[in-house]
């Protein structure tokens, strides 16, 4: 058994209780005309599942011999918050293409370690996916900032 893990599971597993009771006092509707809890209450459900099957299978589990390295590199942490206060900040002024490239640029090439190259192809690749699903598809407004983009 790992208890630090069942705790947390189990917290989730309230957290996605109460979500669902929340989500079905707002009416969850039919198949056919689906009311304004559905959803949230098909994302506490789900949440309720994957904690449940969290504590579980760590209730089941042998201990584990010594707990894993989780001290995070403090540099890539300064730098992920850095970067999202910049998207915050930036995103109406520049405009929702323009920082999520160089959000995602940013994230690739320090998380990924890999090199300019890949962070600005997989950027590219994240930023117009992201615009397509959402502009384009969905037509969800994303800010455009003052150069139109």
């Amino acid at each position: 058994m790992r208890a630090g893990e069942v705790v947390p599971a189990l917290a989730w597993t309230a957290i996605g209780g109460a979500i669902c009771w929340g989500a079905a006092g707002l009416g969850l509707g039919s198949a056919r005309q689906p009311g304004p809890g559905l959803f949230p209450f098909v994302l506490g459900a789900g949440i309720v599942l994957l904690a449940t099957w969290h504590a579980v299978a760590n209730l089941v589990a042998a201990p584990a011999e010594a707990p894993p390295d989780r001290h995070a590199n403090l540099g890539q942490v300064a730098m992920v918050v850095g970067l999202l206060c910049f998207f915050a900040i930036a995103i109406e002024p520049a405009g929702f293409v323009a920082c999520a490239f160089v959000f995602f640029s940013a994230m690739f090439r320090v998380l990924s370690r890999r090199g300019w190259p890949f962070a600005v192809i997989a950027s590219a690749l994240a930023t117009g996916s992201i615009y397509l699903l959402f502009d384009v598809w969905l037509r969800v407004n994303l800010p455009r900032g003052s150069w139109g983009l």
